[in-house]
């Protein structure tokens, strides 16, 4: 035999496959069938060793033999070959606590080697870069909690030899992946090697192997040990390959792959250049014979650390692309033992190798960093896992002894040489940092400040920002700072992070400069974030805003690791059935940090309120709790509000039906009418009824079509559950209503109510399966007129009132905001901050969370103050904000849509409506601002349908935000098709936030400080008939009314919602003003100047038409309009 040829020595696969075939090992015997039997009924892993390099190469078309076998036969004979191959797959007993012990000990072994130095730890000449690994997002693999679907990880790949510090000598090369940017931290560490084949089984051929490694004979010695050792060194060695990057690397151990439906199942990975490139460094014949012997040879004239440098030099010209994948074994009853040896391959035809991860390398590492990485097998997430190994010769003891042994080793030992050279030498450049701390109480911080600048390809190492004896970082101060570090080219980004020590640990950041200063370059990185701690350091980028699609690799990475972080703080929650979703948080004290307020002014007010804050108990609230004559009432109105506070029309005018109507249209709620173009057959009034207020001498139905009705509907609070009240006394008893009302814009120009009903009409079921409706009122539910007698007329309207004042605050207001949540939900997990949408929205919803916690905890829950003012306890309360939830569409937020849907847009039919002037000027500003900087940033609609953080955005507010229950259509589209299309969701939101919120709002305290003028609750249920004329007295209007507590309470918290918060510290002013600088462009600072002079033309233009009226429209004043809701 040792006289033939290499090509006629080479063994077959079936020549390969004599030795399982020709004797049962023990498993097969214990469970009566053979490998073979078991491969036919099932898909096993086939242990076919021309499965390996080879195999690959063959695929490939690479041509590369693997000729160990052929040269270990040739001196050791074939009886000894085959007698080996028995040896190899016989499983050894492995029970019992004394097999178990012998593991530890061998762990407790090699630790004590390493302690004194006797061990020497492989790997240690490596380069290193940083990147991402963003998992397939259609996988082809079982769900799993891990890898989920475009998951994106940070990424550190350290590449390395194995034993030889020179790149051009034959050794293994290692590619080890740590899924985090941390020198130690990780959730998943990954060990991959060259070769597919191991070397060792077990532990003790693993102590063996490190044995031989110390000297060329004995390495020798070792290989002719076993032909597998021979082989699988033959496989996993490279001389002198052109690139670490056209390698493949494969990781020899299985570990657990738990999915979520719990099949037990077992998984291999390997590394693969995205590319297809061919391996290179495979060794050749004569390499082989002598596989031994790993030095150069003699006719290799590159330098010792060419791969190192080679890698760099790639990495400088482009990203660097690997292909993470992974093989499955689904186990089944009576599985071989031998799936988890590392000297067999798993076939890929039955077990194919499956994508799993793009990983993109965009940064080298400095060299210091990279030597300083500590990868452990052993870290791993819950749904991977080790094999727990039950003796030193179970193949799951190799990888459970090096997650053991290897951290250990590598804390010990200190890496030779113990500052090696770089592959790169950068130039040393000087910077100046300019840090701009924030000025709200607690902004500063004591904690000592790391800084790393991050180029196209490089980056610094980590650099403290301390100057001794120096007080950085105090709140409104500006620090700065000359730094010296490696240079890194043009700054695309930049690290912030804090040791988390001291009192003061949080540090908030307004933004941050950076001076190049042998380049006389200057970047302004915004920043408007908290920074807390090292877990949660913060990438920066330069203030210009872009898309994904145009940023370069370095920033597209940064840019996935951003939204992926945000993914994991920013969560859905879908708790409360019939509301839009929410973040996933419980109290203020859970929010993310940067959406927290220094403390909520809003819920202090209201908790304030519920506790009847200010004075008013003490002058009011005596033993006769309910009033008794309305001087009272004003009285209480002065006291509250200082009697220059209060406006005329609150303490005089405010019976009359024109302020009634004005106050509809103008005050608090000017959004609660319809125009009615046809009176409903539920509201049967009669031409002849109305006769004398149509003063045109038209009837209803022609008032209608020339647009001078409109229609309140409060119907849907019919049936609501009601508080139960403290005593069971008619005194304490609460009379809501479901009313309707009919408006009419009279000759004077003036809107005034015509009729009143205060309960929806009783329909009947017809057999045609139609509702008929009675034609005339029902004798308990009458139809009240300006023709009854005054007294009555004024209960009619109040309970008018008090039904529009629920709606007012649990559906304009309480749910015009909840719907807010779903957009400030998204665009934090959806948008980069570099995105000009995030710039645009971010001011307008980082406190939208917070606010809702207010809303749900002091306005709509159970314990709330609305407790003793509405009628309805919580789950009525919930109830109604469900029943308008369900008939939400999204253009009711589209203020000039809302206008058009409900028949408010026609200036001439319905004059007087400042509202709708003032809110359409508004709009049109907020519109053309966002247009404008959209279109810096949108050529055309290709790039806005191109851009999948924007698609992905709106598709997440629709598919989980609005309609997360049912399949019930909310108005937003499944994706934005033109910018026109975006420009209205984003002005609808910003519009939202401020405009509508003000209108809502501003005008409480004037409203509702008069408690008849909007009472929250009547105690006395209304008439069910007309009463004669003058049977009716003003002390049946004071007995209506609630009593005195309540009152104070209605009042406190009509002056908390009052309050805007425009001039309070941590808002930084009103729409159009930004203290935050997210847009640094000057263009965009052109824009941004523009939308400012036009909001003060629109004030300009509101203060020249106020002069004439009797009272001012202020409301929508833009400097009276805040950017965010108040919390």
């Amino acid at each position: 035999m040792g006289g033939q040829s290499s090509t006629e020595i080479l063994l077959t696969p079936a020549t390969f496959d004599l030795p399982f075939a020709s004797r049962q090992t023990r498993h097969e015997r214990d469970t009566g069938g053979s490998l073979a039997k078991i491969r036919q009924e099932k898909k096993y892993p086939s242990s076919k060793i021309n499965m390996t390099t080879q195999w690959e190469c063959e695929k490939a078309g690479q041509n590369w033999t693997n000729h160990a076998f052929a040269l270990y036969k040739q001196k050791m004979g074939d009886g000894v070959f085959k007698e080996k191959f028995e040896e190899l797959f016989q499983v050894p007993s492995l029970e019992g606590f004394a097999a178990k012990s012998k593991v530890e000990n061998q762990i407790t072994k090699m630790k004590l080697l390493a302690f004194f130095g006797n061990l020497r730890k492989s790997h240690a000449h490596g380069v290193g870069g940083v990147g991402t690994a963003q998992i397939v997002s259609d996988p082809g693999f079982p769900e799993h909690e891990f890898f989920k679907p475009g998951r994106a990880f940070p990424v550190r790949i350290y590449h390395s030899n194995a034993i030889m510090a020179d790149d051009a000598s034959a050794d293994r090369r290692g590619a080890f992946l740590k899924f985090s940017d941390e020198d130690v931290e990780s959730p998943l560490d990954m060990e991959l090697v060259t070769g597919s084949v191991d070397t060792c089984w077990d532990i003790p051929t693993l102590t063996g192997f490190m044995k031989a490694q110390r000297t060329n004979p004995a390495l020798k010695d070792f290989c002719f040990e076993h032909p597998i050792i021979y082989y699988g060194l033959v496989d996993s060695l490279r001389r002198a390959p052109d690139s670490y990057t056209d390698l493949r690397y494969y990781g020899h151990h299985v570990f657990r792959f738990r999915a979520k439906d719990d099949k037990e199942r077992f998984v291999k990975f390997r590394l693969v250049p995205a590319d297809g490139h061919p391996e290179s460094g495979l060794l050749d014949f004569d390499d082989q014979r002598i596989v031994w012997r790993r030095e150069r040879l003699p006719d290799e004239f590159r330098p010792q650390t060419y791969l190192r440098t080679e890698f760099a030099e790639r990495l400088k010209k482009k990203p660097i692309n690997y292909t993470l994948q992974l093989q499955l074994h689904e186990w089944e009853e009576n599985d071989p033992y031998e799936i988890f040896n590392p000297v067999r391959v798993w076939d890929p035809d039955t077990h194919p190798w499956i994508d799993l991860a793009h990983v993109q390398i965009t940064t080298l590492l400095p060299q210091d960093i990279t030597e300083r990485m500590i990868f452990n097998l052993g870290t791993q997430p819950e749904s991977l896992g080790l094999v727990e190994p039950k003796s030193i010769y179970d193949h799951s003891s190799v990888p459970y002894l090096k997650a053991k042994v290897n951290p250990f080793m590598s804390k010990l030992q200190p890496i030779n040489p113990p500052n090696p050279e770089p592959p790169l030498k950068l130039e040393r450049h000087k910077y100046t940092l300019e840090i701009h701390t924030g000025r709200t109480k607690g902004s500063g911080t004591d904690s000592t400040i790391t800084v790393i600048l991050i180029g196209a390809w490089a980056r610094t190492p980590p650099i403290k920002l301390d100057q001794a004896f120096m007080n950085n970082f105090e709140a409104g101060h500006v620090d700065i700072l000359d730094i010296e570090a490696v240079d890194v080219g043009e700054i695309q980004a930049m690290t912030l992070s804090t040791d988390s020590r001291g009192m003061k640990s949080d540090w908030y950041v307004d933004s941050i400069f950076v001076v190049d200063r042998q380049r006389g370059r200057r970047q302004e990185f915004p920043v408007y974030r908290w920074i807390t701690d090292r877990s949660d350091s913060i990438t920066l980028r330069s203030g210009r805003a872009s898309l994904m699609a145009h940023d370069p690799p370095v920033l597209r990475g940064l840019r996935e690791l951003e939204l992926e972080k945000r993914k994991e703080r920013y969560q859905w929650a879908h708790d409360e059935k019939g509301f839009p979703a929410h973040l996933a948080v419980k109290t203020l004290n859970d929010l993310p940090r940067d959406n927290k307020v220094p403390q909520s002014l809003k819920a202090r007010d209201l908790r304030n309120a519920n506790k009847n804050g200010i004075p008013l108990r003490v002058k009011f609230n005596s033993a006769f709790r309910r009033w008794e004559k309305f001087d009272d009432c004003e009285n209480l109105c002065k006291v509250a509000l200082g009697e220059e506070n209060v406006r005329e029309f609150a303490t005089d005018i405010w019976r009359t039906d024109y302020e009634f109507g004005r106050q509809i249209l103008n005050e608090c709620h000017p959004s609660t009418i319809t125009r009615c173009r046809m009176v409903p057959p539920n509201f049967p009034v009669q031409d002849e009824t109305l006769r004398p207020q149509l003063e045109r001498g038209m009837n209803l139905k022609q008032e209608a079509t020339s647009g001078r009705l409109y229609m309140m509907d409060c119907s849907l609070l019919d049936g609501l559950s009601l508080r139960k009240p403290e005593h069971q006394d008619e005194e304490n008893e609460f009379h809501p209503t479901a009313p309707m009302a009919l408006f009419y814009v009279n000759g004077k120009k003036e809107f005034v109510p015509i009729a009143i009903q205060l309960y929806p009409q009783v329909s009947r079921l017809m057999p045609s399966g139609r509702f008929m409706y009675d034609d005339k009122p029902g004798p308990e539910n009458p139809i009240w007129t300006p023709m009854d007698s005054d007294f009555d007329w004024i209960l009619a309207k109040m309970y008018l009132r008090s039904a529009d004042a629920q709606i007012h605050q649990l559906v304009s207001n309480s749910l015009t905001q909840l719907v807010m949540e779903p957009f400030a939900v998204s665009t934090y997990r959806n948008l980069s901050a570099a995105h000009p949408v995030y710039k645009l929205l971010v001011p307008h919803v980082r406190k939208v969370f917070a606010h809702s916690l207010v809303l749900k905890e002091h306005v709509i829950g159970e314990g709330s103050i609305l407790d003793d003012i509405s009628p309805y306890d919580a789950d009525g309360r919930k109830e109604l904000i469900r029943r308008y939830f369900a008939n939400f569409k999204f253009k009711m937020l589209n203020f000039p849509a809302m206008l058009a849907e409900k028949g408010l847009d026609d200036k001439e039919a319905l004059p007087g409506y400042y509202y709708r002037d003032d809110g359409l000027l508004i709009w049109e500003a907020i519109s053309k601002y966002v247009c404008d900087i959209l279109k810096m940033f949108y050529d055309d609609t290709v790039a806005l349908r191109d851009d999948l953080e924007i698609q992905t955005w709106i598709r997440d507010v629709k598919q989980r935000g609005l309609q997360w229950e049912d399949e019930s259509e909310k108005g937003l589209p499944d994706g934005v098709r033109t910018i026109r299309e975006l420009a209205d969701i984003v002005t609808s939101v910003i519009f939202t936030c401020s405009a509508h919120y003000a209108a809502h709002n501003a005008a409480q305290q004037d409203v509702y400080s008069l408690v008849p003028n909007s009472p929250m609750n009547m105690r006395r249920a209304p008439p069910k008939r007309k009463p004669r004329k003058g049977e009716t007295e003003m002390e049946d209007i004071m007995e209506a009314l609630p009593d005195r507590q309540a009152s104070c309470k209605q009042l406190n918290m009509a002056m908390a919602l009052s309050n805007l918060g425009i001039d309070e510290e941590d808002d930084g002013g009103c729409l159009g003003h930004f203290s935050d600088r997210y847009f640094t462009e000057d263009r965009a600072q052109v824009i941004l100047g523009q939308f400012q002079e036009t909001l003060q033309q629109i004030a300009e233009t509101i203060r020249r038409r106020n002069e004439a009226l009797d009272v001012p429209y202020t409301h929508l004043l833009p400097e009276k309009l805040p950017k965010a809701f108040r919390v």
